[in-house]
């Protein structure tokens, strides 16, 4: 059972956080655009360049935590219950992090499926939704 004790909480990020993703953000290598598919693809690059820019140069990190911290705040832990499906496409060993950083009641391993699920697979996706919530109705 994770620790329900609440504490309050303070917005308080290390300078040498901030100094690093400004050094990141410098030094990131942009994609060429691909011509003429503006926000057909994604986000265009342009666009995305611009706002690394304003985050690195004009954002006021600083203020804004200052305003966050005029509200309270607070942390605990909850215990909330997770269902996981994966696709046997996918890397299932990751169920012993899964297991070990969450609170999994209900696993499913499908023959197809893949990462987008619900428009690969979906017959397989809402059977499992269905049987996640039915299961957590009973208890």
């Amino acid at each position: 059972m994770p620790d329900a004790e609440i504490r309050p909480f303070r917005v308080d990020v290390l300078q040498a956080g901030l100094d690093d993703l400004r050094d990141r953000l410098a030094r990131t290598r942009w994609p060429a655009e691909l011509p003429g598919v503006g926000w057909d693809r994604g986000v265009p690059v342009d666009y995305v360049k611009e706002l690394s820019d304003y985050w690195r140069t004009s954002y006021d990190w600083r203020r804004h935590e200052a305003r966050l911290n005029q509200l309270s705040q607070f942390t605990t832990s909850v215990d909330v219950p997770t269902g996981v499906a994966v696709s046997l496409t996918q890397d299932v060993a990751v169920r012993k992090i899964a297991e070990r950083d969450h609170n999994i009641v209900h696993w499913s391993e499908f023959e197809r499926g893949g990462h987008f699920a619900a428009m690969e697979a979906p017959e397989f996706l809402v059977g499992d939704v269905r049987t996640f919530f039915r299961r957590l109705r009973r208890q």
